[in-house]
């Protein structure tokens, strides 16, 4: 008889558990961001540290997204 490999073998199963926790943390980072983007308010057209958080909220919540899709496109 021949040997086949078996499907036990397969560590897959695992690494999709392993990878499920990051990608969930990250996607609650790029959560939080985003809404902390939107609950932002400026005092006025002169608040220039408020629009500088705001554009801060962004860029973290899109890279906190890129991460989480790089994460899961990975493994693949």
């Amino acid at each position: 008889m021949t040997d086949s490999p078996h499907v036990e073998d397969d560590d897959r199963g695992c690494l999709v558990m392993v990878l499920a926790v990051p990608i969930v943390l990250l996607t609650l980072v790029s959560a939080y961001f985003c809404w902390t983007a939107l609950t932002i308010r400026p005092s006025g057209t002169w608040d220039d540290d408020a629009y500088a958080g705001i554009v801060l909220a962004c860029v973290m919540s899109v890279g906190a997204a890129g991460v989480a899709a790089a994460v899961w496109v990975l493994p693949g």
